[in-house]
C-alpha cells in the first residue's frame, strides 16, 4: 500500500490510476454538513458519500456526540475507479472562527 501525495483536487479522478484502491480520507462533523472545502468537494463530486454521510449523521440525531472518533467508508461507485471515501467524525461543530477538530476523538 502506498500514501500519495495529491497536489490539487483530490476528487478528480484523473490524479489515480484505475487498477489502483483508493482511500480518500477526510475529516468531517457530526452535523451532516458538508458546506466548504474538502467536503464540499466530495459532496460535489461523489454525490452518493454525501448521501450516507448525512444519513448517519441523521440516524443519531439524538446523540450526535457518539460519532466523534467514528470512521464510516463508503465507495464512490465510480464504473471505472475503486475509490472509496473515508469520513473521519472528528468535529462537533462548523465555522472558521477557532479550532474545531476533537484531538481526543
Amino acid at each position: 500500500m502506498n500514501i500519495v501525495n495529491i497536489t490539487g483536487d483530490i476528487t478528480d479522478i484523473r490524479n489515480y490510476d484505475p487498477k489502483d484502491l483508493v482511500v480518500i480520507c477526510h475529516q468531517t462533523n457530526i452535523l451532516g454538513v458538508m458546506g466548504a472545502g474538502v467536503a464540499a468537494s466530495i459532496k460535489e463530486a461523489f454525490p452518493v458519500i454525501y448521501e450516507v454521510y448525512k444519513k448517519r449523521c441523521d440516524n443519531t440525531s439524538d446523540n450526535p456526540e457518539k460519532l466523534l472518533g467514528q470512521v464510516q467508508i463508503f465507495s464512490t461507485q465510480h464504473t471505472a475507479y475503486n475509490i472509496f471515501v473515508a469520513n473521519l467524525f472528528a468535529q462537533a461543530a462548523c465555522g472558521r472562527n477557532k479550532r474545531q477538530t476533537n484531538y481526543e476523538a
